[in-house]
Parts: C-alpha cells; sequence; structure tokens
C-alpha cells in the first residue's frame, strides 16, 4: 500500500501541472460542460488594503440580516440553501465568499481574526445596525473569531457543526480521509496542492448528470441518514454551483482554509462570553466530531447552548437547517 502511495506521489509532482493561479480559465463558457453559474449572485466592496470581499444575499428581501459562513470547500453560493428558509423566516442570508475563493482577494496567510475584520468593515459598508452569524462545518473558526472580536452590532452566532482545532480533540473521531487530507495541509502541503489541483482539473468541469449517477452507485456507502437526501441527486446538484466556484481562483484558498483547520486559532476561545452562542453537533458527525462542541460549551461558559441531535454532518444541515436559523433569529 504504501508503495502503491509513493508511485502515486512521484507520478503527480513529475506531471506538468498548469499553474492554479490559472483556474479562471477552466470557467469560460466554451470549456465548461456543466450549467452556467447563477447570474445575479455577486455583490462586492472594496476593504481598506485594497482587497475585494465578494458576497451573495439570499432569503427575505428587507429581512434581519444573518451573515452566513460557507463550509469547506464551500463559498457564497452555499447560501442558497437557506433560501427560502430565510423568506418564510423574515431572514436575508448574507453569504460571504471568504479570501481566494469565488470573487474575494486571496490573503495569503489567512487567520480567522483577519476575516472578523473583514466583517466588521463589510457590516459597516452595508449599514447593519445589528446582525448575527451562522456558520457552518469549515465556517467555525471565523464564526468564533467574529464572536470575539466583533462590535456591539452582532447580537448571536450559531455554528452548525462548526469545525475548530482544539487541542486535546485535535483530529480524534474525525474519519481517515480527512484526516490525511489535514495532516497533508501540514506537512506535505506541496504535495496536497499539486494532488487537489489535478482532482479539480479533471473534475471541475464533469457535468452534472455523470456526477449523479456516480454518487448513485456509491449510495450504500454512505450513512443510513443521508441516503434519503443524496437518492435522487437533486441535493447534489444544488451544492455542486457552491463547490465549483469554491476554485475560482485556484487552489491556493483551498488550502489556506484547510491550514486554518488544523491548526489552533489566533485568539482566546474562553474570552468568548458576552454573546449568545448556539452550538449544533450531531452525535453521528464523522466529519466534526461532536466532542469538538462539548468542549467549545465548556470553553465559552454559560451563554453558551449546546444541542445534539441524532444526526450526521449532512443531514444536520439539511434536517435542522430551519430550526438552526429560527432559533438563532429568537437569540441576543
Amino acid at each position: 500500500m504504501a508503495m502503491r502511495v509513493g508511485r502515486t506521489a512521484g507520478f503527480l509532482l513529475r506531471r506538468p501541472f498548469p499553474d492554479p493561479k490559472n483556474a479562471p480559465g477552466l470557467f469560460t463558457p466554451q470549456y465548461r460542460s456543466y450549467s452556467a453559474l447563477p447570474s445575479g449572485e455577486r455583490e462586492t466592496i472594496a476593504l481598506p488594503d485594497q482587497r475585494t470581499l465578494s458576497f451573495a444575499k439570499y432569503g427575505a428581501t428587507d429581512g434581519y440580516p444573518v451573515l452566513y459562513f460557507h463550509g469547506h470547500p464551500g463559498s457564497r453560493l452555499e447560501g442558497e440553501l437557506l433560501d427560502e428558509d430565510g423568506k418564510e423566516l423574515g431572514a436575508t442570508i448574507i453569504s460571504v465568499d471568504r479570501p481566494g475563493i469565488g470573487y474575494s482577494t486571496p490573503k495569503p496567510g489567512l487567520t480567522p481574526c483577519d476575516h472578523a475584520r473583514d466583517i466588521n468593515h463589510l457590516t459597516t459598508e452595508l449599514g447593519l445596525k445589528e446582525y448575527k452569524i451562522l456558520a457552518v462545518s469549515g465556517g467555525g473558526p471565523y464564526g468564533l473569531a467574529s464572536a470575539r472580536f466583533s462590535s456591539e452590532k452582532l447580537k448571536a452566532v450559531a455554528l452548525l457543526a462548526g469545525m475548530v482545532w482544539l487541542p486535546g480533540i485535535g483530529l480524534r473521531g474525525i474519519r481517515t480521509g480527512t484526516k490525511i487530507l489535514f495532516y497533508a495541509s501540514n506537512y506535505t502541503p506541496g504535495i496536497l496542492q499539486q494532488l487537489v489541483w489535478y482532482l479539480v482539473s479533471k473534475r471541475i468541469n464533469v457535468s452534472d448528470n455523470v456526477l449523479v449517477e456516480a454518487s448513485a452507485k456509491k449510495l450504500d456507502t454512505q450513512p443510513e441518514k443521508d441516503r434519503p437526501l443524496l437518492a435522487d441527486g437533486t441535493l447534489l446538484r444544488r451544492m455542486m454551483p457552491s463547490t465549483r466556484e469554491h476554485f475560482r481562483q485556484g487552489v491556493a484558498g483551498f488550502m489556506d482554509e484547510a491550514r486554518v483547520l488544523t491548526n489552533p486559532v489566533d485568539f482566546d476561545i474562553s474570552q468568548i462570553g458576552h454573546l449568545p452562542m448556539c452550538l449544533w453537533y450531531g452525535m453521528e458527525d464523522a466529519n466534526v466530531p461532536p466532542a469538538i462542541g462539548d468542549e467549545l460549551a465548556t470553553l465559552i461558559g454559560k451563554n453558551a447552548t449546546l444541542h445534539n441531535p441524532d444526526e450526521t454532518h449532512l443531514s444536520l444541515l439539511m434536517n435542522y437547517k430551519k430550526r438552526i436559523l429560527d432559533d438563532l433569529l429568537g437569540r441576543g
């Protein structure tokens, strides 16, 4: 097995890979074989350091503002999953591309605190008098950073299976494939970047139909609670635009995100105590173990409310997203 992996790595390193920075070429209409990305789902602001921050709005037109921090790999287009829920509950979902993703300018060495500053600037530019944050999966460190450093305009934060590196937990309880990816992001980032780019360049233009067919063949290998969600391919078709958009600028954003998720955050989580923090972690989640929610609740203290439904990573999002949004709107 080790010899096979070694041969594969050697093959990848010898290949004449295109520069990941040239990724936008993969998105030209004549090159792609998938449907065009939704039109009109992009707004931008200029940040003080001349970078651009991109976002999209979903849900109610004039509802209560809820900033949505997407997962990994994801993008602002992931916010579409809350579009109908936002309309029903009176929430405007402001879904933000993190640096290096979608149309947001890269910021090499990005930290959660860096992004918290970007979010503070965004809320000022949008003229928000108050708002709340829903951070999903890989958006966890950034949701925590905003809870620690945002102004009094931020009224509550919810983490939905929010991943964060915690001493004493690390990658314990996470599925093997994800562990390998996260370890590689720290110890062999060059090889991982080439591997991810190889996979992305091969798959980015595969049609939705082909991906749905491939997923159907592997349906029996998925957790039992996820199978009804994946069976007809509808959810996969909804999520693929966001995944493709994650790699619009190449794989540098992906690598920055992986680094953040496998290192301690650049602030003291125990200093978060002034805001209502709603922590939702599925008991059957093999991507983000519920032990992370337990530890966060201990660190944050009395203002943290921990929920542990009997759900997986995916089923928690899809089966509880409306309830979590409704609960968040009632906080603060």
